[in-house]
């Protein structure tokens, strides 16, 4: 009988397709060191979407410091419709703090 990896797989149409490759299981490595491999493999698209995360970011902070109207009219609006007592409400209450003296929670709060 021939080796394993010389042996031939029948295709999908009954009929002799190709001869099956050898398997070659690659030097165990740490698990710690298996996401740097992916990311060496994958530089370009690693290098692409972190220039384009981090690019939005810088772009957001930079408009901030340029336009501080921005967040003062969005703060005002965030008033108007109710929503920043919202927001105060939802990081004042226990759920969100992680101990009782980390924040005050108002006396309207549900607990």
């Amino acid at each position: 009988m021939p080796p394993l990896h010389a042996r031939r797989t029948l295709g999908c149409d009954g009929g002799m397709a190709s001869q099956s490759a050898p398997i070659e299981h690659p030097a165990h490595k740490p698990f710690w060191r298996r996401p740097f491999r992916v990311i060496r493999e994958n530089m370009r698209a690693y290098i692409v979407i972190n220039a384009a995360a981090y690019g939005l970011a810088i772009i957001g902070f930079v408009i901030g410091l340029v336009f501080p109207d921005l967040s003062a009219a969005r703060s005002a609006s965030l008033e108007e419709d109710g929503t920043g007592e919202l927001v105060r409400w939802l990081v004042n209450t226990r759920r969100f703090s992680r101990s009782r003296s980390s924040g005050s929670t108002s006396s309207g709060s549900v607990r």
